[in-house]
């Protein structure tokens, strides 16, 4: 964040504000104003500084002053000429421009300029600042008794309306008149997009008349030739119609909307956005120069006056030392960089030496801790196993005595029609059905099951049996489908076999089933 100590010097007042360049943009944070000694000269004395600066809780150390010592003269220069004039080329001409109108040498100055409207065809305004050398030096010099840093010097007439105008954004307010009343006349300027784009002064007479309305009430309507002579003014420059923001030390706030509503025939009158309780519309002049300050670049701080090409000049005659500075600056950098990486690189050995040293007790410590792990995880497991025997012991071996004995009471009430169960097992121990290989051994057979619900696999049970029918396995599992405790029964497994049987005998039919039952909570 950019922030800027504004000053402006006036006959009888001196007037500062406080600005600050952050994010949102320019804003004003302190307005103080404090009235000068009678009879003083163009410049403030060390005690007006002083006092003005007392009045300010905070301020930067950079300033920047405006003053009526600035003098501004308006030149104009071919278009075509312009192509081949640049910064410093430029300046250096309109130096020799304006000689006519200084009264010593134009070298005695510092110069500032700005570009102004085309007024015909290939011919440009040009307004040159210029401040005489000795007076920018002496308040430079009274600035920085005060610990401040003088950097630009602005005239009046051209801060007002940036101060004025600072604030206003969107396509409504892109062009404003600015109008400053002061106590013996009004000033117009033309600002566009936040730049000055032209200036008018009406003539004395009409500008000092017209001037008292907006302080005083007046017993009638303004003298219409006034306000023609100034909207006639105003129009030639493109200015009438458009919003008007006022400023000024001679404004009355409860009369100057009304009245210049009137004088312009405009309904649009504003105040500036930043105007509150001890910071009115007479501080456009010194906020538009910390604007101006604070806003890089030449088309805002150009028509401004300091020393910056003075001090260059004085940079440049010393400019054949600079080889041999800069060969002992460069001996002594890379000296005294030789002699720092010489130290830095014995306590770097020293601290290796001791971090290979903790390096090999972490890792002694890290298989220490690992081996531990290990041994946890293994106990951890243990534990489980031990908790869930004792838990099945405790409570799931009678529940799965309960149920293995309630589906044995069932299959028990059919074993006298033949039906008969050779294995009961849970979920996943399920019997294969017996089958004989050549040899006449026994042996079992995989087979493949439907599936049970999620969450069923707990409660369900597969039994093996044999029945002489198929009507004994049916009415088992209806037996079982019948009971409170059963969820549902199915058919798993059917398989028909045939014995032989003994001389006179009929063939022996034998039914191997598998079913599961799943039994409820």
């Amino acid at each position: 964040m950019l922030s800027v100590l504004a000053l402006e010097v006036t006959e009888r007042l001196m007037r500062a504000a406080v600005l600050r360049r952050g994010f949102k943009g320019i804003e004003p944070e302190l307005c103080a104003a404090g009235e000068r000694e009678e009879g003083s000269g163009p410049l403030p004395t060390p005690e007006e500084l002083a006092s003005l600066l007392n009045r300010l809780p905070v301020r930067p150390r950079r300033a920047t002053l405006a003053t009526p010592l600035v003098t501004v003269m308006e030149v104009t220069l071919e278009k075509a000429r312009l192509r081949h004039l640049r910064g410093g080329k430029l300046k250096e001409a309109l130096r020799w421009e304006v000689e006519p109108f200084l009264p010593a040498p134009p070298t005695d100055y510092y110069l500032g300029f700005q570009r102004g409207p085309e007024v015909e065809p290939g011919r440009v305004v040009f307004w040159v600042a210029a401040l005489p050398r000795e007076d920018y030096r002496a308040l430079k010099n009274l600035f920085a008794e005060r610990g401040l840093q003088l950097g630009k010097v602005f005239p009046p007439e051209f801060c007002f309306p940036l101060g004025g105008a600072l604030g206003f954004r969107g396509r409504r307010y892109r062009t404003l008149l600015v109008l400053e009343v002061g106590r013996a006349g009004l000033r117009c300027a033309l600002v566009e997009r936040g730049r000055m784009q032209d200036l008018y002064a009406p003539p004395p007479e009409v500008g000092a008349a017209l001037a008292a309305g907006f302080s005083t009430p007046l017993p009638g309507a303004p003298p219409p030739e006034l306000v023609a002579s100034l909207r006639e003014g105003l129009a030639l420059r493109e200015m009438l119609g458009l919003p008007v923001v006022l400023v000024g030390a001679g404004l009355n706030l409860d009369l100057a909307a009304l009245y210049a509503r009137q004088l312009l025939g405009t309904e649009e009158v504003l105040l500036p956005l930043w105007v509150q309780e001890g910071c009115g519309p007479e501080f456009a002049t010194v906020v538009g120069a910390g604007v101006r300050q604070l806003t890089p670049g030449s088309a805002s701080q150009g028509i401004g006056v300091d020393d910056w090409e003075e001090r260059l000049a004085r940079l440049r005659e010393r400019v054949h030392l600079y080889p041999l500075i800069a060969v002992l600056s460069v001996g002594l950098i890379f000296g005294g960089h030789y002699l720092v990486l010489k130290q830095q690189t014995k306590r770097c050995q020293r601290e290796i030496a001791v971090l290979e040293q903790q390096k090999k007790e972490i890792e002694a410590a890290q298989n220490r801790y690992n081996q531990l792990k290990k041994e946890e995880e293994t106990l951890r497991k243990k534990v489980q196993a031990v908790e869930a025997q004792t838990h099945f012991l405790r409570e799931g071996y009678r529940t799965e005595e309960i149920r293995v004995s309630r589906l044995l009471d069932v299959a028990a009430r059919e074993e006298p029609f033949g039906v008969k169960i050779r294995e009961v097992s849970k979920l996943g121990r399920a019997p294969a059905p017996e089958t004989k290989d050549k040899k006449g051994a026994k042996k079992e057979t995989k087979e493949e099951f439907l599936p049970v619900g999620a969450g069923e696999e707990e409660r369900a049970y597969r039994l093996g049996g044999e029945s002489p029918d198929v009507e004994g396995i049916n009415r088992l599992l209806l037996s079982y489908q019948a009971q409170p405790w059963c969820a549902y029964a199915r058919l798993d497994s059917l398989k028909q076999e045939s014995a032989k049987g003994g001389s006179g005998q009929e063939e022996k039919v034998t039914y191997r089933f598998i079913i599961t039952v799943v039994v409820k909570e």
